[in-house]
């Protein structure tokens, strides 16, 4: 049974093992299906990994061949399109605020320079550097 929450990888790599497929036998499936013979097995093997998203083109046959609905990959590929951004997100977060730090600006410099990021991100990313640092002036006047 998949989950809504389901990313493409570990929905293709469970939904592939469970019906006995090896991912060259996938591939092999996908190309029969298509008339295409374009995917190989490592192609299969990257969007397992999710280094690549299958595109639309493919869902439809992977969801014939693996027996499923093509919803269930359109939200699986959307699932994973968002924990890219998030992943993305968090990964800024910490640039801007480690060089922050190592430049040592002010309260309302770190604001500015953070823009859209959300104040928990900050927090996950400040705490472990500075835990008992004394509070700032922003900090205090809350």
């Amino acid at each position: 049974m998949t989950k809504p929450y389901d990313t493409i990888g570990p929905l293709l790599a469970r939904l592939r093992q469970a019906r006995g497929y090896s991912q060259l036998t996938l591939a092999q499936l996908l190309c029969a299906t298509t008339g295409h013979p374009t995917i190989t097995r490592h192609e299969v093997s990257r969007w397992e990994r999710q280094e690549r998203i299958p595109s639309k083109f493919w869902l439809r046959p992977l969801a014939d061949v693996l027996a499923i609905p093509i919803d269930t990959l359109h939200a699986a590929v959307a699932a994973t399109r968002t924990t890219r951004h998030t992943d993305d997100q968090d990964e800024h977060a910490e640039a801007v605020v480690t060089s922050w730090l190592a430049l040592h600006h002010g309260p309302r410099e770190l604001l500015i320079a953070l823009g859209g990021i959300e104040i928990d991100q900050i927090r996950t990313v400040l705490s472990p550097v500075h835990p008992s640092d004394p509070p700032t002036g922003m900090e205090a006047s809350e």
